[in-house]
């Protein structure tokens, strides 16, 4: 998982169904990456490498996770149609109506969070990730670079969604997709807030902050 200012390695095993994490290394960086892009790549790679031999990490494959504020959500309510590809054609022929961005930038992918009949019609409130190609293409680089099968990109708000689908428990919680939950992540240099409704994030926004806003907001009031 790579944000403003670190990494996070994840080891895990998969058995059956069963996902276990082994361990979690943490890697603080100044440079390289910034918003979720990669500026140095080669440094990226070097740090990386670095890490996993240090701590004797042996991997064949790999899952990216994305935080970055270019990554956009939007709710939308449509028919519901059988096909993807037919749901994915919809879906951009409304988001070219609801924002100015060059969609042929960007990777689309939806989540259908609930669906409703009226007068034998259906319709769904799709809700759709859209992410810039560009962050994708970097992380496809960079698999390379490490010699690593890339499994999957993902985007820390469909990790969420991930969270509903596999009832995995949030400090021995177990999350209720009816209930409105807010997840919010703060690092030294970047707060990011999601918000969940039906099981699905469909609100997430990231910002960059000062680091001295953070140690000044930590500090004991008089």
């Amino acid at each position: 998982e790579i944000d403003n200012c670190n990494i996070k390695i994840i080891e895990a095993k998969k058995k059956g169904e069963t996902l276990s994490v082994c361990r979690c290394t943490p890697v603080d960086i100044d440079f390289g990456i910034k918003d979720g892009k990669i500026i140095d790549i080669n440094m990226i790679t070097n740090v990386i490498n670095g890490e996993l031999s240090k701590n004797k990490i042996n991997l064949k494959k790999a899952v990216f996770v994305i935080n970055s504020s270019s990554i956009m959500i939007r709710k939308i309510r449509l028919p519901l149609l059988k096909k993807s590809s037919e749901i994915l054609s919809m879906i951009q022929i409304e988001l070219q109506q609801l924002i100015s961005a060059d969609l042929s930038k960007y990777k689309v992918a939806y989540e259908i969070s609930n669906i409703t009949s009226e007068n034998n019609i259906s319709h769904a409130d799709y809700i759709v990730y859209c992410v810039p190609v560009v962050l994708i293409n970097q992380y496809i680089d960079l698999a390379a670079k490490l010699n690593l099968r890339l499994v999957k990109i993902d985007i820390s708000p469909k990790c969420i969604n991930s969270l509903y689908k596999n009832n995995i428990k949030v400090n021995d919680i177990n999350l209720n997709s009816k209930e409105t939950t807010a997840f919010i992540y703060i690092s030294e240099n970047a707060i990011s807030f999601s918000v969940a409704n039906n099981g699905f994030c469909d609100f997430y926004i990231s910002s960059e902050i000062g680091r001295t806003y953070i140690e000044r907001a930590a500090e004991p009031q008089a």
